[in-house]
């Protein structure tokens, strides 16, 4: 009976679209995102660059607002290590294990510009302390 219910919950909640949202669905594929596209592309290429600064290897992405950053030259699995830099360096970034790909840490950069900054600093500090 739980399953019956949690594919019902499933269909609804994934599979479709409810109808209130529909219609800022239909407005969305009629706007023009380039203001939004290049607001990310900024985005991107700043944290892209520092995370190069710091001398972390990490892939520059095409078309997410994400970055896998490799954290194997630190000697912690993932989740060591961001535990470790959310407890010292007070920045929140989600282990890869949670993806499948250990050894690597996930950071979103749909954050404000200054927020990027603030927490690249404080991540910056934070691998200091490893060195």
């Amino acid at each position: 009976p739980i399953r019956d219910r949690m594919q019902i919950f499933h269909q609804y909640a994934v599979v479709s679209a409810p109808a209130f949202v529909q219609p800022a669905c239909a407005a969305a594929l009629e706007s023009d995102t380039t203001p939004i596209r290049e607001l990310y592309r900024k985005r991107r290429d700043y944290v892209y660059g520092r995370l190069r600064d710091m001398g972390l290897e990490v892939q520059e992405p095409e078309g997410a607002f994400y970055m896998f950053i490799n954290i194997k030259k630190y000697g912690m699995d993932s989740l060591s290590f961001c535990e470790k830099m959310l407890k010292e360096g007070l920045v929140g970034l989600i282990p890869g294990v949670y993806f499948g790909t250990e050894g690597y840490m996930r950071l979103s950069y749909c954050y404000s510009d200054g927020d990027l900054k603030e927490g690249l600093d404080r991540v910056e500090r934070f691998l200091k302390t490893l060195a």
